[in-house]
């Protein structure tokens, strides 16, 4: 799965090995996130991972704190995801990074995010979100960014985040 379309290997390949090294340039995006394609470029951040990742095969969450630009969200789009997929955690083929980025709606931003995987997840609640990773072959790593964009929304603004969060 891992993002490669029926028939398209070659051709993927071949874009690969026109890249030097698979590194891209410039190699460090500066303060933006690293995506989900730049799993493997997350230099010096392997014990991190795998602690996190470790922690993630036992609990359902862990919350990242650090200050802004020191590589929290790559950290766990790029490599956090990407370590659950390749150690099939909870017996799932593949794990998608789901980013939310919260803003003054939080519960919009949420209902985005999972449209953007299934329709059926827009308006769901917990426990239908909790049913669709169940029956699903690809888990979903829910990402909010910056979290602390949730608190600062009107509490009206925030009722389903907290209750997914809770």
């Amino acid at each position: 799965h891992r993002g490669v379309v029926p028939g398209q290997l070659g051709r993927m390949l071949e874009e690969v090995w026109q890249r030097p090294h698979v590194v891209p340039d410039p190699p460090y995006p500066g303060l933006s996130p690293y995506p989900a394609q730049a799993e493997g470029l997350l230099f010096g951040r392997d014990d991190d991972i795998a602690r996190l990742g470790r922690e993630l095969e036992l609990e359902p969450a862990v919350v990242l704190q650090g200050v802004r630009g020191v590589g929290k969200t790559s950290l766990a789009v790029a490599g956090l995801a990407p370590y659950l997929a390749l150690r099939g955690v909870d017996g799932k083929d593949d794990w998608v990074a789901v980013r939310i980025v919260p803003g003054e709606s939080p519960d919009r931003a949420l209902a985005e995010a999972l449209g953007a995987i299934s329709p059926d997840l827009e308006d769901a609640d917990a426990a239908a979100l909790a049913a669709f990773c169940e029956a699903s072959p690809v888990g979903l790593a829910l990402i909010i960014d910056p979290l602390g964009e949730v608190l600062d929304a009107p509490p009206s603004a925030r009722v389903r985040i907290e209750a997914l969060i809770a």
